[in-house]
């Protein structure tokens, strides 16, 4: 038999296939390492800037870009998940030494937050004429004695952050600011940030942190929510100060008239109503941590693959968009990407979708998608054009990996549409 392949074209398809074998190779030590928890990994041998007609390098680096964002927020939401859940102790403890406890307060909010200093400040209403903010506890400040122990309520950033019932964040410290001081005598803190102590729109007080490094969305978010129940126990503390103030004046009457009986009676129910209220407070506290810790792990990672012509025609799709979208290759094939619109996805996304494909540039997004039985499902989207040997687009590829988490799907979706002005 006489072969149809001279010796060159037998090499050429030889080193071809050779070639083809350390792809693969690579591809598998790649997903390999990224099973194993390795998101760093770099793919072999790959030039994202220039390597673009590496489709495979491309959907698999994607995927493990897109898991290392997931797995950040995870470890966001857990670093401020297990913080709530260390400051349920502390705020349970020492409820007979208020300046015990506001210092615990004050140094666990420092060291968890990586910060360098930091105050509490506490409406101080005793005189209903002269009401302040009067600083109760304070961590690593120099000089403590020197410390302004009282600021006014309208008196500088303190006051507007009080007033204003919203958090300040000074990332530019002003010379003339007098709380934060050098611990080492040197530069003092670059960066402010103050959070209301507020329960409802009634606000108790103000925390201050400075720290030399930029303070991140996630830990501030973490700081607002640990200050509501912060705000409890301010309140349970000023209550039972009070409560505590009129038992002594009380005792010290000789002459107990039946009118201050009914006073001391009323004062004590107040007491048990506070100590009820915040004893619910924490009893709901810990049922939103068991709640939080048992959230399941966010989304699996199966990725859907699929490729159209410039006009948006499916001429490619995989075992994993059939399954997912209950559609066979066979009734797939030769339709349009639309086939799986949900009609409630806004026809401005799509717009910005292809004006975006359209002009050579990768698309990202979140997508709420329809089955053929009419179900609901989530994907993540990222879509890039596919050029030829002439460098021109000639087709679109779409990798989307199956969001399963419904509500975390819903709110990454809400917030995408918001900042692209979409909802």
């Amino acid at each position: 038999m006489i072969s149809i392949f001279n010796t060159s074209d037998k090499a050429t398809l030889s080193k071809q296939i050779e070639q083809y074998k350390q792809e693969i190779q690579r591809s598998l030590e790649f997903v390999k390492n990224i099973e194993q928890g390795n998101l760093d990994v770099e793919y072999e041998g790959f030039d994202k800037e220039n390597d673009t007609k590496n489709y495979l390098a491309v959907a698999l680096v994607s995927m493990r870009d897109h898991m290392k964002v997931i797995a950040e927020h995870e470890k966001q939401r857990n670093w401020v998940t297990e913080g709530l859940a260390k400051f349920i102790d502390i705020l349970r403890s020492d409820a007979d030494n208020s300046e015990k406890l506001y210092q615990n307060i004050i140094s666990g909010i420092v060291k968890y937050l990586n910060a360098n200093q930091g105050g509490i400040f506490v409406i101080n209403d005793d005189n209903e004429n002269d009401q302040y903010l009067e600083l109760l506890a304070c961590y690593a400040y120099e000089k403590k004695k020197f410390i302004q122990k009282r600021v006014d309520l309208f008196e500088g950033v303190i006051g507007q952050c009080y007033n204003e019932q919203e958090i300040v964040y000074l990332k530019k410290v002003p010379e003339d600011y007098v709380h934060i001081t050098s611990g080492t005598g040197e530069v003092p803190p670059t960066n402010i940030l103050l959070v209301p102590i507020k329960i409802d729109k009634l606000v108790l007080g103000v925390i201050e942190i400075a720290s030399f490094y930029l303070i991140a969305d996630y830990q501030i978010e973490f700081l607002v929510k640990l200050s509501e129940s912060i705000a409890s126990t301010v309140s349970n503390v000023k209550t039972a100060k009070r409560t505590q103030k009129l038992l002594a004046d009380l005792q010290e009457k000789n002459d107990v008239t039946y009118q201050q009986e009914y006073t001391l009676q009323q004062n004590m129910e107040e007491l048990r109503a506070t100590e009820e209220e915040l004893k619910q407070q924490f009893e709901l506290s810990e049922k939103l941590k068991v709640q939080l810790l048992n959230r399941e792990q966010v989304i699996n990672q199966m990725m859907i693959v699929s490729e159209s012509d410039l006009h948006g025609t499916i001429t490619y799709a995989n075992e994993a968009l059939c399954r997912i979208s209950k559609y066979t290759q066979e009734e797939l094939i030769g339709q349009g990407h639309n086939i799986f619109r949900h009609p409630e996805v806004p026809k401005a996304l799509f717009k910005l979708m292809w004006e975006t494909l359209k002009a050579g540039q990768s698309f990202r997004g979140v997508v709420k998608n329809r089955a053929k039985d009419g179900s609901v499902y989530w994907v993540d989207a990222f879509i890039c054009p596919g050029r030829n040997e002439k460098n021109e687009i000639d087709k679109y590829i779409s990798t989307r990996y199956h969001i399963t988490d419904a509500a975390f799907a819903e709110k990454r979706y809400n917030e995408q549409n918001q900042a692209l002005g979409l909802a």
